[in-house]
């Protein structure tokens, strides 16, 4: 289904894309920092459920940064309806900044997380 905008019709709570209800839950969360001029890298810090800690310089391209070249924000959710809930994007592109739900890419997504802790700490 890849990329769709967020709805927020005259409230400020962020429901399930899937279901509709208000029942979600923030786990892992990764920022994108844009690519470093003249090489071909990007920063990134991710964050998962449990407060494991990643922070890295990457070969640009291999990040999940929703923005081709600019600052990105990704964060997953988990729905008490157990929906599959893409990840919520915030990132800049052409001078704007857009807000949108993502399914073809997933940071994470369940209440314990997709990453295994152990290998990443």
């Amino acid at each position: 289904m890849g990329r769709r905008p967020v709805s927020l019709v005259a409230e400020t709570c962020l429901r399930c894309p899937e279901c509709g209800e208000q029942y979600l839950h923030q786990c892992d969360v990764g920022i994108y920092h844009h690519r470093i001029i003249g090489y071909a890298l990007e920063q990134q810090v991710l964050v998962y459920t449990g407060g494991t800690v990643q922070e890295g310089i990457i070969p640009e391209g291999t990040a999940m940064n929703p923005s081709g070249e600019r600052q990105g924000i990704r964060i997953s959710f988990w729905c008490e309806h157990d929906c599959r809930v893409p990840d919520l994007l915030v990132y800049q592109d052409q001078g704007g900044t857009y807000i949108e739900w993502d399914s073809e890419k997933r940071l994470g997504g369940s209440p314990q997380g997709i990453i295994d802790l152990e290998t990443t700490e």
